[in-house]
């Protein structure tokens, strides 16, 4: 992997861990519902500006997308968009910021064993090693989270 595509990875990495830091300074002053919906707006706005941007490329998938597909995308937006987002404001509501995400993050689990079983992606000694770090990672945070 280039430097370059490495570097925006972390860049992306400190982005969501900061966010998780900022959703918990908000979470015990304001509802869940409140957050999500001012979250969600900044994000409409934005996406709204990128899609006027993309207008031509966008028109032109759209009419090549079929029904099913359409389904599909709106199916993983509501569970891993909407969902996963309520959840995760549930769970950072009881719990630290650094334990919530070392939880939440470890998603590589799960995306290298989803990957292996419907893109056939295939898991090496690398990804094995990934994952048992990911999970001891996760194991010690949540230990010394729990031994305060």
């Amino acid at each position: 992997m280039e430097i370059v595509y490495v570097l925006l990875a972390l860049f992306i990495a400190f982005l969501w861990g900061g966010s998780t830091v900022v959703h918990r300074c908000f979470i015990n002053n304001m509802s869940i519902a409140t957050i999500m919906c001012i979250s969600t707006s900044f994000y409409v706005l934005c996406l709204l500006i990128y899609g006027s941007m993309n207008y031509k490329i966008i028109k032109n998938d759209i009419r090549n997308i079929s029904l099913t597909d359409v389904g599909i995308l709106g199916i993983t937006s509501i569970s891993a968009g909407f969902l996963a987002n309520y959840l995760y404001f549930t769970v950072l509501r009881k719990y630290e910021s650094s334990l919530v995400s070392a939880l939440i993050y470890s998603c590589p689990i799960f995306t290298l064993l989803l990957a292996n079983f419907y893109l056939s992606e295939k898991i090496d000694n690398y990804g094995i090693f990934g994952i048992l770090f990911v999970v001891l990672g996760v194991g010690l945070i949540s230990k010394s989270k729990s031994s305060h």
